[in-house]
């Protein structure tokens, strides 16, 4: 919302509606001349948002009271002018205002249809910031009854927005209601509990819930703008007239930080002799020129910017000899701005048509900071003569922009209207030069004005340029521009949402009134047709849900094709990996139908001789891997059965489990007389298990005498070894002390060996003094790449500080690099003494694993709170892409604790911190999904990106980056 300034005069009473002045009149028994009697400044109180529309004072003439569009009512001391006490019962805009006359009692009316009577404890001598108020019900008829049976369930769900919220803006508590049950809800209402009274007793009602009814309310909470920072609990509970209580909903809130100076820039180029400038005065750059480069620093907050800097940097590969390197300009008051000349020499052979510059400005009291890139052209062309003239000009665009050069590259100065008469005192090509004060130029393009004509006799030299520092201001590059406007626009979508909301009330009063005066003018044939409409309407309901299901069945339809396609695919992987099996089993057919040849000359002896007629059926494979040992998957069992008294039925199991069952169906006719099946053949695919198989073949004649015959074969599969790196610090030499950093490593080192089962030769734990810079080099780079092969899976784990420091050289394009912190590490050399994390990426190169895992339960924030520190004393904006350097490569996956910018927290009630302590939960089985027993990569992120946000209040999300196949296994599930 906008805020605006009301400087009180009895002109306000103007614009007042009669009915508040009504109200006015009644409540006070003094005339408005005396108010103005004397003859003293005017105060001006600020805070409100949005538009006033009611303003009362108090009967001693110390207070006064102001209402208006954001619902809220302010108590101000008149002659401190300060905001005592602020009241946001009303949910819409209040109109009246009154105050009585011997209590101090104040009354209000909003457009929510709800009078207010308050008696606040700020207008006596002793005065509070906050006014505890007590909730109040609006109760109406037909919302009571018995218990329902069958009963009411009631849901509720709460949103806070926003999550962390400033001082002076908005708080809005948003509860949402569905009865799940059959019965309704009677009287239905939350209330808020906190120790802080801004947030205590805030009443939500919600009245009559039908069954299947969804019903939302909302509360506003505008928090003052001396509000200090801090974090506070808020419990909503709620009480149904019947009893049908859900469970108390609990929230954290955080306010966030005073008001902290905002800083914005701007630049010039000058090349016309001044300062240590060599060049044409064309203010763009030339090879072989000397340049001043003029930055404008300006404090565009409300607050001091008590020790500001400024570092200027050229890009690699442009050695520029850049004096001074770094600008100290010291205090800024609010809205000063203060400017320094920055030289550096063009050389006359460079190959670019730009030079790049890292600008980096800060304020390292209240850690207020700008990182901008600055790309400035270079003229190609040989620079040219400026033509001194003095001439006059008039502005005929709209709008005109003077640039600081003669070329639409170059940087804005500022935006002249249509009509501004200019002085010229230079030309170059299609450019003016323009004089805009006694010491400052600019550029302006020639389309832009009108024909140049000579100075008249005794005209000013200079014009005055109307809105010229207001337009120069307006010019000056702010980082939080954009912030502020998307904070004016949501104000903007929130108001419309609001007056639509109203529209919406009215329109359904207006329904229902209608509905009711219709309702006594229905005839009997008019009811008739009402029970036509409803009719068609259910009708219409019962359409509309079958074509529901309709779509429904075709999305079901097109996932089973999706999912057949799928299977299609892997199967003709595998049918492509069993061709060259089945080639192999060819050759060993050859040799079966030998064998089968010999056994029917042996069925035809035994049938002729009539010997043995009673014997069991004959069973021969072709597939001679009894006893051995395979790799693959899956092999093809190729045989036959024969048997003089006929094959009925040829059953195969595979680890006593029934695969197939082959049975004879009709009787083959030879001329007359019925003929037995003698032989039956057979192929079968079979999926082999890790470990021991074995595979069964029983052959039954038609007498069911039976034969079987087994085939023992093991599948080995070749899984390669787990090794790791566990490392945990909270203790260090020089670094402020962690609290639960090594007992999380211990616990993550409990959880391999115990629950995974990677014994403890395969994992190194670093604890405190253990993990020195020396072991810790020594462990990742050296032993990792000695002991794992390319068939293994290497998983890292740390928990202790990480910390950020300025390099300008970053390749992550954020102006810092990145340090674990060892236990030996000295904060004030991290060069020397931290592992840098390019220097971890150079680690994962080194590595020949196939799949790497790195895990850090750390940040590099700067901030407070979490596990980092800065050596810079101020917060640091991390950009995330060192992340994706180090999960570069194929199988490389990291799994951090939070995100660029963002504390790693540590929890007393934990014991742990907040990542470690749902990381362990998850691999302990809350993440195995799909209840396969193994915990994958996917799952566990899943799993900690839900649970550590909700935990810390949105204030830390875990990231994961990489790429990898398949499913890569990182924890296994315990069984009970």
């Amino acid at each position: 919302m906008v805020r605006q300034n009301i400087p009180f005069s009895p002109s306000i009473y103007s614009r007042w509606p009669i009915f508040p002045l009504v109200i006015f009149a009644l409540f006070f028994n003094f005339s408005p001349q005396a108010l103005f009697a004397q003859d003293t400044p005017s105060p001006t109180l600020t805070g409100n948002h949005g538009e006033i529309f009611a303003l009362s004072f108090s009967p001693d003439g110390y207070h006064v009271l102001s209402a208006g569009k954001d619902g809220s009512v302010r108590i101000w001391d008149k002659k401190s002018e300060k905001k005592l006490a602020v009241f946001t019962e009303h949910h819409k805009p209040i109109w009246p205002l009154a105050l009585t006359a011997h209590d101090h009692t104040f009354g209000s009316v909003g457009r929510d249809r709800i009078v207010r009577i308050r008696t606040p404890e700020t207008t006596s001598k002793t005065t509070s910031r906050r006014v505890k108020r007590q909730p109040e019900v609006q109760e109406r008829d037909g919302e009571t009854g018995p218990p329902p049976s069958p009963p009411p369930i009631p849901k509720v769900r709460m949103v806070i927005q926003p999550h962390e919220v400033k001082p002076g803006q908005r708080l809005k508590v948003h509860l949402i209601v569905k009865n799940t049950g059959m019965g309704p809800l009677y009287r239905f209402q939350a209330l808020t509990h906190s120790p802080d009274p801004l947030f205590d007793k805030q009443l939500l009602y919600f009245g009559k819930i039908d069954a299947g009814q969804r019903k939302s309310e909302s509360i506003t909470i505008m928090v003052p703008d001396d509000f200090s920072s801090s974090q506070t609990e808020m419990d909503v509970s709620f009480k149904e007239f019947n009893g049908f209580n859900p469970d108390l909903l609990h929230a954290t809130l955080t306010i966030s930080g005073a008001q902290r100076p905002r800083l914005a820039y701007n630049y010039k180029i000058l090349d016309d002799g001044s300062g240590k400038s060599v060049g044409n005065g064309d203010g763009r750059m030339q090879k072989g020129e000397a340049v001043d480069l003029l930055l404008t620093l300006r404090n565009v907050g409300i607050v001091p910017a008590p020790n500001t800097w400024a570092e200027l940097t050229n890009a690699e590969g442009q050695h520029l000899k850049i004096r001074p390197h770094m600008v100290r300009f010291g205090a800024l008051k609010p809205h000063e701005s203060k400017q320094v000349r920055i030289n550096f020499t063009v050389e006359p052979n460079l190959e670019t048509d730009h030079l790049q510059f890292k600008l980096l400005i800060q304020e390292k009291t209240q850690q207020v900071f700008l990182n901008e890139n600055l790309q400035l052209p270079l003229d190609g062309q040989p620079a040219q003569s400026i033509i001194a003239v003095d001439k006059q000009t008039t502005v005929t665009d709209e709008s005109a922009t003077v640039l600081s050069g003669a070329g639409s590259d170059t940087s804005v100065i500022a935006s002249i209207s249509q009509g501004q008469t200019l002085s010229i005192t230079g030309e170059l090509g299609d450019w003016y030069r323009v004089q805009l004060s006694d010491q400052e130029t600019g550029w302006i393009a020639k389309a832009q004005v009108s024909a140049a004509t000579l100075a008249k006799k005794n005209a000013l030299p200079v014009p005055t340029i109307q809105d010229l520092e207001h337009s120069k201001e307006a010019q000056f590059i702010t980082l939080t521009g954009k912030l502020k406007a998307s904070e004016i626009a949501q104000a903007q979508m929130e108001e419309n949402l609001e007056q639509r909301r109203e529209e919406v009330d009215e329109l359904r009063e207006k329904v229902k009134t209608l509905t009711a005066s219709q309702a006594a003018k229905v005839s009997p044939s008019q009811q008739e047709s009402e029970q036509e409409y409803r009719e068609r309407k259910q009708a219409a309901k019962a359409l509309k849900e079958q074509e529901q299901e309709m779509e429904q069945l075709r999305a079901k339809l097109d996932s089973m094709a999706h999912s057949q396609s799928t299977e299609i695919s892997t199967m003709q992987e595998e049918l492509e990996r069993e061709q060259s099996e089945r080639e192999q089993a060819e050759e060993a057919l050859l040799q079966f139908r030998g064998e089968l040849q010999q056994l029917r000359s042996q069925l035809d002896e035994y049938t002729s001789a009539k010997a043995i007629k009673q014997a069991p059926p004959a069973i021969a494979l072709a597939t001679h891997l009894d006893g051995k040992k395979v790799k693959v998957d899956r092999i093809q069992l190729t045989g036959a059965a024969a048997s003089e008294m006929g094959i009925s039925r040829i059953e195969i199991r595979v680890n006593n489990e029934l695969l197939v069952r082959r049975q004879v169906r009709g009787v083959q006719v030879v001329g007359n007389e019925p003929s037995v099946h003698l032989t039956m053949e057979f192929s079968e695919s079979v999926h082999l298990r890790e470990g021991k198989n074995e595979i069964t073949v029983t052959a039954f004649d038609d007498k069911q005498l039976s034969t079987i015959r087994t085939l023992n074969l093991t599948r080995l599969v070749d899984k390669g070894k787990i090794w790791a790196v566990v490392i945990g610090i909270s203790q260090y030499e020089q670094v402020p002390p962690l609290k639960y950093a090594d007992k999380d490593a211990i616990a993550f080192y409990d959880y391999l060996h115990t629950q995974v089962g990677v014994p403890k030769d395969q994992i190194t734990l670093l604890a405190n003094n253990q993990a020195t810079l020396f072991n810790l080099k020594r462990s990742l780079g050296t032993e990792l790449k000695r002991k794992a092969g390319p068939q293994d899976t290497v998983i890292i784990y740390y928990a202790g500080h990480g910390a950020p420091e300025t390099d300008s050289m970053s390749p992550d394009g954020d102006g810092l690099e990145k340090y674990l912190i060892p236990f030996d590490a000295d904060p004030k050399d991290l060069y020397s003494t931290g592992l840098p994390m390019r220097e971890v990426e150079t680690i994962f190169r080194r590595l020949s694993a196939d799949r790497v895992i790195l895990i850090t339960d750390s940040c590099y924030s700067g901030a407070t709170a979490g596990r980092t520190f800065s050596t810079a004393n101020r917060r640091a904006v991390v950009s995330d892409k060192f992340l994706g350097r180090l999960a570069k490569g194929k199988g490389r996956v990291i799994l951090t604790a939070s995100r660029a910018g963002e504390v790693s927290e540590e929890r007393d009630n934990l014991q742990h911190g907040v990542f470690t302590y749902y990381l362990l939960q998850g691999l302990k089985g809350a993440a195995d999904y799909d209840a396969d027993g193994l915990v994958t990569v996917d799952e566990v992120y899943s799993y900690v990106s839900t649970h550590v946000p909700q935990v810390t209040g949105q204030n830390q999300h875990p990231v994961k980056k990489g790429v990898f196949e398949g499913q890569l296994i990182l924890g296994r599930v315990q069984s009970p």
